[in-house]
């Protein structure tokens, strides 16, 4: 869902951007805040990819017997706190480092003309 939002042009964290700012669709129109908001969508996306990628073998052989069904179980609750929360902070880490890298597009604010005197 996230990446098939991304795909599309329509990332979802763009639409968390427009829910705070209170214009749902108006983020779309820049293609920066875009691109951004793509690019937060899939860091996101990460960890719960990178969980089903190492968890989903685990699980499968569990299921068909190649290794026990309680190692399985061990296996996948060990990779989803350790990982899932290493995975996390990281993602979180990084997401804040997009942020904060001093190319958040961001539209100058309109200086007051000085009237006349």
């Amino acid at each position: 869902m996230l990446g098939g939002s991304c795909l599309a042009g329509w990332p979802a964290l763009g639409f968390m951007l427009g829910a705070v700012a209170e214009d749902p669709i108006g983020w779309h129109s820049n293609r920066q805040v875009v691109r951004l908001c793509s690019r937060l969508t899939w860091v996101m996306l990460l960890p719960g990819a990178i969980g089903v990628l190492l968890q989903g073998p685990v699980w499968l052989m569990g299921d068909h017997g190649v290794i026990g069904t309680d190692t399985a179980v061990w296996l996948i609750f060990a990779l989803r706190t350790v990982l899932g929360w290493v995975l996390r902070i990281g993602s979180w880490a990084l997401m804040i480092w997009l942020l904060a890298r001093n190319a958040t597009p961001l539209e100058p604010a309109a200086e007051a003309e000085p009237g006349p005197a």
